[in-house]
């Protein structure tokens, strides 16, 4: 057997072995991207709080707390005025 033919099939071997996590995977990052899109549509209109946003899209604070971390770090998100104990977010931009 040629070299090529034999990673071709090691390659095919290892995607079947492996599809249950692809799948996993490939399911996680829809579900965060709808879940990214659902916050950023919520502070479309304006700086909105973690409670505000948790509850505008039904999603548990401390999730939705998560997302804002990550989007603030990336720099998606920045941290607008105080609002009594939380701070309001807005969209970068």
């Amino acid at each position: 057997m040629s070299e090529k033919k034999i990673d071709k099939e090691a390659l095919k071997q290892l995607r079947q072995e492996r599809q249950a996590s692809i799948k996993h995977a490939k399911d996680t990052i829809k579900t965060q991207s709808q879940d990214i899109k659902k916050i950023k549509d919520q502070l479309k209109d304006g700086g909105k709080t973690v409670p505000q946003i948790a509850a505008a899209i039904k999603m548990p604070t401390s999730k939705v707390l998560l997302y804002i971390t990550a989007l603030r770090t990336y720099g998606v998100l920045v941290e607008g005025a105080k609002e009594e104990d939380y701070f309001k977010y807005e969209l970068a931009g």
